[in-house]
């Protein structure tokens, strides 16, 4: 039997936030509507703050379509466990991406300079001691 998609408790802040991200983005209710496969009237309650709980999936989807972490469009801390370990496991894979980069970026050196890989290794160490365990 599948799980049932957990829902959280909206904080008051979503639907500034969710039409700040849609309108500097110039996206319309109508096109986000389409692009998340949401109809344009749940969009419209999202929006306009009549909804008091959100589905994880619903703000998963609306956070790729709008591609911005799913944090930055829930916000706050109020929300149910679930929504802590999605942001954690975004934040892992930013730092992944950051590190990634820096290497790439600093090429041979980070390779061969002793004290650069130290750092370098130290920073990784940190953040993978910090990586979220899923909780599914």
């Amino acid at each position: 039997m599948p799980k049932r998609d957990q829902k959280a408790r909206i904080d008051d802040g979503l639907s500034e936030r969710l039409t700040a991200l849609m309108d500097r983005q110039g996206v319309t209710q109508s096109q986000l509507a389409e692009a998340t496969g949401l109809s344009q009237a749940e969009i419209s309650r999202i929006k306009g703050g009549s909804r008091k709980f959100i589905r994880h999936s619903t703000a998963r989807v609306i956070s790729q379509v709008l591609d911005v972490p799913v944090g930055t469009l829930i916000g706050g801390n109020s929300f149910h466990p679930r929504y802590q370990g999605i942001i954690a496991e975004e934040k892992h894979r930013e730092r992944v991406r950051i590190l990634r980069l820096l290497v790439s970026k600093l090429g041979q050196k980070a390779k061969t300079d002793p004290e650069l890989r130290d750092i370098l290794k130290f920073i990784a160490e940190d953040w993978m001691v910090r990586r979220p365990k899923n909780p599914r």
